[in-house]
């Protein structure tokens, strides 16, 4: 997939998708999330480098856990999907 860009923030070098990719996928969340994570691979690892790195401190596996229980009691698809799209993506 390609997608036309344009640099932003000043000249930072970070690109800015001048179109939004469409992705076809079906099937099961699991099969979604993996086929936009492969489409989407490279602007995915590309938008991790701007976040930091997961705290390192005592609360937060606690805090890790208590969301991914929760999406899995309230949005189960969701977050098979997310995590279909991070494996698909391979971070």
């Amino acid at each position: 997939m390609k997608m036309n860009t344009r640099e932003a923030g000043g000249g930072n070098g970070a690109a800015i998708p001048q179109e939004i990719p469409v992705i076809e996928a079906a099937g099961t969340p699991s099969q979604i999330g993996w086929i936009t994570g492969q489409a989407m691979r490279e602007g995915i690892r590309t938008h991790l480098q701007y976040f930091p790195p997961p705290p390192r401190g005592r609360n937060w596996p606690r805090r890790r856990d208590a969301l991914i229980d929760t999406l899995s009691r309230l949005a189960p698809q969701s977050l098979e999907e997310m995590q279909a799209i991070a494996d698909g993506a391979a971070v």
